[in-house]
């Protein structure tokens, strides 16, 4: 047995051969970002029924949709509740099924917490949180035993973090990552603040290192895969940033995952936006943080542009750089270090956003056992 310590990242789920769910979980240790399963915890909901000891037997052999029973069935005491019957599945696509059969039964009076997502409802029971600590007893990178600690502020600020953000051709129109290439990309992780650019005649721009989009797009890879952040971080990257360079590595045949450990980012639908969402790496979105705190009243805003933004909360006058003026650069050559001298800038006041509001962040997660993805794209009365 290993035992292994560090601050609770990422929380996912998927199915063995065998179709049964397990977890896993993204822990950041001594050694990096380390994988764990959790085999042996499964999906469940309550039904309150007339007569628990009478149902039961029933229950445990029913077929649910002629197909499949239960995993296992218990009578369990609640203290606001009579009798409930706790009935377990292999998988979440069955509990799926049999939470809309069991409405159909006249002994079922009511059900209980039968729409809790599986990986809050292990987070709950559990009583781990993400951006905490957590104790691990593993047999391999199977999880035999976990335990929450708290971490300090110090520790979820030491969590490594990068923030890219893209500059791209409009061509009189508002860009097309279909057509469209990208100019630029500025990454800064703390330590370093990076511009990739090329434009399509460099023969008198001593301001510009790459000679084609490809090469910028690989070097944006190369350099993530080598920082291998813990947490991304855009400025309305959901919108527009990620879905840009996924469709643009797609057109050009670069490997996007490389820079995401190995995990491809993924759409996911959250209310009524898109939000990029990415296995084992946290991807903040650090407009989605302003518009929460706006909301809060913590930050006085009307326009949510970086410039309005870093003058609210630094104090700091930012430049401002018309599209037209970027699209002339690119075209021409003419005025492309003041491009990529914004972009440099709007990546790092992304990173000063995140770097702000991340201990905030870090207590919400805890106290709503959600991911560092999931706080920060809730509304404020869903997080209240």
């Amino acid at each position: 047995m290993e035992k292994h310590t560090g601050i609770l990242l990422d929380v996912n789920y998927s199915f063995s051969e065998k179709k049964e769910s397990f977890l896993s979980l993204c822990v950041k240790t001594k050694k990096g970002k380390e994988f764990f399963f959790e085999r042996n915890f499964f999906p469940y909901f309550y039904v309150l029924v007339d007569d628990a000891e009478k149902r039961l037997p029933e229950i445990k052999t029913h077929l649910f949709g002629k197909k499949f029973s239960v995993r296992s069935a218990v009578i369990e005491k609640k203290s606001n509740a009579e009798k409930v019957i706790k009935l377990v599945f292999n998988n979440t696509e069955d509990l799926k099924e049999a939470r809309e059969e069991a409405k159909t039964f006249s002994f079922v009076l009511e059900r209980r917490e039968y729409d809790i997502p599986f990986t809050k409802r292990y987070l709950l029971d559990t009583g781990l949180s993400p951006m905490n600590g957590v104790e691990i007893e593993s047999n391999g990178f199977d999880i035999e035993n976990s335990e929450p600690f708290e971490s300090t502020e110090k520790e979820i600020l030491a969590l490594s973090m990068a923030s890219f953000d893209l500059e791209t051709h409009s061509p009189g129109r508002f860009s097309n990552p279909l057509k469209d290439p990208i100019i630029s990309i500025a990454v800064t992780s703390g330590e370093k603040e990076l511009v990739f650019a090329w434009r399509q005649d460099r023969k008198k721009d001593s301001h510009v290192l790459f000679a084609s989009e490809k090469e910028v797009v690989e070097e944006f890879v190369s350099q993530m895969e080598k920082t291998s952040p813990d947490i991304v971080v855009t400025y309305n990257g959901d919108s527009f940033d990620f879905p840009y360079i996924a469709q643009r590595c797609k057109k050009l045949g670069v490997e996007i995952k490389r820079a995401f450990f190995g995990h491809e980012p993924r759409l996911k639908r959250m209310g009524l936006d898109n939000a990029y969402r990415i296995n084992g790496v946290q991807h903040l979105d650090a407009y989605r943080v302003i518009r929460v705190m706006t909301r809060f009243g913590v930050v006085n805003l009307v326009k949510f542009d970086l410039e309005s933004v870093s003058d609210a909360i630094f104090g700091v006058n930012k430049k401002k750089v018309d599209h037209n003026d970027i699209n002339l650069a690119f075209e021409t050559g003419k005025g492309m270090k003041e491009v990529i001298d914004y972009n440099r800038e709007d990546a790092t006041y992304t990173y000063k956003i995140a770097q702000r509001y991340l201990p905030l962040y870090a207590e919400l997660c805890r106290l709503s056992h959600e991911t560092l993805f999931e706080a920060s794209r809730s509304g404020a009365s869903s997080l209240v």
